[in-house]
């Protein structure tokens, strides 16, 4: 996902951008500034999920859903689950599209792709090292809400904002979703953020 980030910015004649992610387009965006800095120019990161309970109930949401009923019903029934069922009733064709998948490369497509939620030890987002985060150079913006649960800024914010070396943080009095809670507060942090040098 972060390389077919940085393709679009390029392809679109956007680079280098202000990429703004959220949930994991944060961690996507993560991703594509350390592999690709010359395409980010200033990057603000919300919504991270970041710890072992966090990511795998996100396992469990994004492939875990699926899997489940490929196993116990084939492709059928993975047809019928509230995500495929939606992708099918805006395109009908999507269905013949699953039911025509095998269902054993179908679970190791989803466990696969659950791996990727895992971060390796020492590191708040899956897809980087702990030492990547010195790599990335470009000014980063964490924003946080001082009510997230799920993302406590006083820990995973600060994890973020110890690694990135030009990274600060704003901590907004909202929850997990501070731009829908919160969007002047949230405006007004991303407008000074791009004001700032």
């Amino acid at each position: 996902n972060a390389d077919t980030l940085v393709g679009l910015l390029r392809k679109l004649d956007m680079a280098p951008a202000l990429v703004i992610g959220g949930s994991a387009g944060s961690r996507v965006s993560l991703i594509a500034t350390h592999r690709h800095p010359e395409v980010v120019r200033r990057l603000a990161i919300l919504w991270i999920t970041g710890d072992a309970i966090g990511l795998s109930g996100l396992v469990g949401v994004y492939c875990g859903s699926l899997q489940t009923p490929a196993k116990i019903g084939g492709m059928a029934a993975v047809a019928e689950t509230p995500e495929m069922a939606e992708l099918i009733r805006r395109n009908p064709a999507n269905r013949e599209k699953i039911l025509a998948q095998d269902v054993e490369t179908f679970c190791a497509t989803m466990q696969r792709w659950g791996a990727t939620f895992l971060p390796e030890p020492g590191s708040p987002v899956p897809g980087l090292k702990p030492s990547d985060y010195q790599d990335i150079t470009v000014p980063v913006l964490v924003i946080c809400g001082s009510m997230d649960a799920a993302t406590p800024p006083e820990t995973f914010g600060a994890e973020l904002v110890d690694g990135i070396p030009n990274a600060r943080s704003v901590t907004l009095p909202a929850g997990h979703i501070a731009n829908i809670e919160q969007p002047d507060a949230f405006n007004r942090a991303v407008l000074e953020f791009l004001s700032t040098t």
